[in-house]
């Protein structure tokens, strides 16, 4: 599959949040932007075949979780990262790249 990189942080970046959007989107948006540098930076050194792995570990570390277990608040940070990055057998180093600009 190739997957296409949309960052609902970027579309919105000239919308004021707590005007426009409901308490916790900006911080959900951001944490979205953070793991699409991650995943392209992947793409760009490992190849694309290389995301599949991470789109699933990402995908099953939050929507496998049950309401409320806090999991919306550990979006993309380091720490859930890193758990991703493990479950996917991809290096750690790619963490780094969340923070990239």
């Amino acid at each position: 599959m190739d997957w296409r990189f949309i960052s609902l942080r970027l579309i919105n970046k000239d919308k004021d949040y707590p005007t426009h959007f409901p308490p916790g989107y900006e911080f959900g948006h951001t944490a979205g932007l953070r793991m699409l540098r991650v995943a392209a930076r992947i793409r760009h050194e490992l190849g694309r075949d290389a995301l599949d792995p991470v789109v699933t570990a990402y995908g099953e570390s939050y929507f496998d979780k049950p309401r409320g277990s806090g999991m919306r608040d550990r979006l993309s940070t380091p720490d859930h990262l890193v758990e991703v990055l493990t479950a996917a057998g991809i290096d750690l180093d790619f963490a780094s790249a969340a923070d990239d600009t």
